[in-house]
């Protein structure tokens, strides 16, 4: 509607009358992305709530979660500035989805997005080394698609820097860069995932409360790489198969708080697992990791009490199996990386 045209709409008296315009192919996508990652965030607030008043981890650990919550809360604020931008101060501007400083916000908010992931990633990378119940090259090709994973999520970010414009997306060299980008990081999430499972199947030693603890390991493990895997493949189908619109922002928006959720989530789900074990009482450890260790035994001169051996940065959980004269018996068990677990026999 033209200025002239509703200036003489007020100075007759009459309402004025917006055209219904279809903005739909432009703020589908950024719209739902918002709506469902604003949900996403209460789960990464609860998780982070409950990793505070739960956690005895390494100061270095729980530094880290609070700089992945407090990143993931940034990408929420920049999204929220984005819709502000697009549907309160400018309703009805249609151009104002591709505008300069709308797409900025957005790249700010998809730099720290990739950067939040490659954090997760390469914890996880860290802790498939630490476990060493793979060849260390599988370590190192995970680190490759983390890193791979970055380096061209940041390409894909500066291109639009130089040039923030819709078009900068649908160039060819963009779509290569963010198809790599957010192919490597699925693989990565996929090798991650093998890798942790395979190594807590290996770990089972044939006690029933260590191999329990170990299935639960195993399902937490595959539930986490499944939604992170799926969630990066979804957003390379959407984006290719929908070059002419920002559909794609709707699962963008989303990525980074399904990999803090997951990961906080699984810090979290200690405390559950160990509650679950036979041989558990009390526990207070930090992130879990598979090593070999000698069995916890029970005899005359212990009164019954498990004594736990400490292993080189953690203490070990021990399931307990044989009496006094196996004392020389070494299995495999679980490791808690750099905290004591206190366990006494339940029998």
């Amino acid at each position: 509607m033209s200025a002239s045209t509703t200036t003489n709409c007020i100075s007759s008296g009459s309402p004025a009358i917006l055209l219904d315009i279809d903005l739909s192919n432009q703020f589908n996508g950024p719209f739902i992305g918002f709506v469902l990652s604003t949900i996403l965030l209460g789960g990464v607030i609860v998780q982070a709530w409950l990793y505070i008043f739960h956690n005895k981890d390494p100061w270095g650990l729980r530094a880290l979660v609070a700089v992945l919550v407090l990143l993931d809360i940034t990408t929420t604020i920049l999204n929220t500035f984005v819709i502000h931008l697009t549907m309160v101060k400018h309703f009805g501007n249609v151009f104002e989805s591709s505008s300069p400083k709308t797409i900025r916000y957005q790249l700010i908010g998809s730099a720290i997005s990739v950067t939040i992931i490659f954090i997760v990633q390469v914890f996880f990378a860290s802790r498939v080394y630490i476990l060493k119940r793979v060849p260390s090259w599988i370590s190192g090709f995970i680190m490759f698609c983390a890193v791979g994973a970055f380096v061209f999520g940041l390409f894909v970010v500066i291109d639009d820097i130089k040039d923030p414009s819709i078009a900068t997306l649908q160039r060819t060299k963009t779509q290569v860069e963010f198809g790599i980008c957010h192919s490597l990081a699925a693989l990565c999430d996929i090798v991650v995932t093998a890798a942790l499972l395979w190594s807590f199947e290996i770990s089972k030693t044939g006690f029933k409360e260590t191999d329990t603890l170990l299935q639960n390991l195993l399902q937490y493990t595959l539930t986490r790489g499944v939604l992170a895997t799926i969630v990066q493949l979804c957003l390379v189908i959407v984006y290719f198969t929908n070059l002419n619109s920002q559909n794609w922002a709707a699962v963008q928006y989303c990525e980074s708080k399904v990999s803090v959720i997951t990961m906080v989530a699984m810090l979290n789900s200690r405390a559950t697992i160990y509650e679950r074990g036979t041989a558990v009482m009390s526990v207070n450890s930090g992130f879990i990791d598979i090593s070999n260790m000698q069995n916890v035994i029970s005899s005359p001169q212990n009164n019954g009490q498990f004594n736990n051996h400490d292993l080189e940065e953690g203490y070990s959980l021990e399931s307990a199996k044989h009496q006094a004269e196996h004392t020389d018996l070494q299995s495999k068990g679980i490791v808690i990386f750099q905290e004591k677990v206190t366990i006494s026999q339940n029998r």
